[in-house]
């Protein structure tokens, strides 16, 4: 198994069959109104998205293992509407309470769940491959209020703020030895080297 060890950062690495999770900030749990009577229809899907993907490093017993943390393919929260809302803040946190969980406020990027960090490799000699990840929440709707002719029709992008996970896999060791989520895979199949174990048995799979 491949270890890390912590020399400062707020986490401890247990890759080739490990990760974590590190918890954000979340939303209110009162129960606002978009508008008079609002009431909503829902159609909402999730998905795991690497917000960082490390380039490939080899590495000993000993040796520094600076992870970058540099965002892979940054993007921010949003909402639109078809129509002008007076609070559509308050339509996130509807969403929020739809699903029972924090969301990431309108317009906050995934730069911001970057952790970059330099840990002390314990391990056997390994090419390591760090990444991070969040569950992504696409959703779409259509809002109903008291007094208004036409109902909101809109979509959502944004993430749980609870999902932040991370790990690393090693791409000198076949899937066997590797974590299993499918973080993970992604990891190896965009950085790991086309000719590694690891990355063969990910294509073919």
């Amino acid at each position: 198994m491949l270890m890390i060890r912590k020399t400062f950062a707020a986490i401890l690495l247990l890759a080739a069959g490990a990760s974590g999770c590190a918890e954000s900030e979340s939303t209110a749990t009162d129960d606002p109104k978009a508008c008079k009577g609002a009431t909503y229809i829902w159609e909402h899907e999730s998905s795991w998205i690497p917000i960082v993907l490390d380039e490939a490093r080899t590495v000993s017993r000993g040796d520094e293992l600076k992870i970058a943390g540099d965002p892979y393919r940054p993007w921010s929260s949003s909402l639109k509407t078809d129509q002008n809302v007076n609070a559509p803040d308050e339509i996130l946190k509807a969403l929020g309470r739809e699903l029972d969980k924090p969301l990431a406020n309108v317009g906050r990027s995934t730069k911001s769940e970057a952790m970059p960090m330099t840990t002390e490799f314990a391990g056997d000699k390994a090419q390591a491959v760090y990444f991070q990840g969040v569950e992504r929440i696409d959703a779409t709707f259509t809002l109903t209020c008291t007094g208004q002719d036409r109902p909101i029709n809109g979509h959502i992008v944004t993430w749980n703020t609870r999902s932040n996970s991370f790990g690393t896999v090693d791409c000198l060791k076949p899937l066997s030895a590797n974590p299993i989520e499918p973080l993970a895979k992604v990891a190896a199949a965009t950085r790991c080297p086309k000719d590694s174990v690891l990355a063969r048995e990910t294509v073919a799979r």
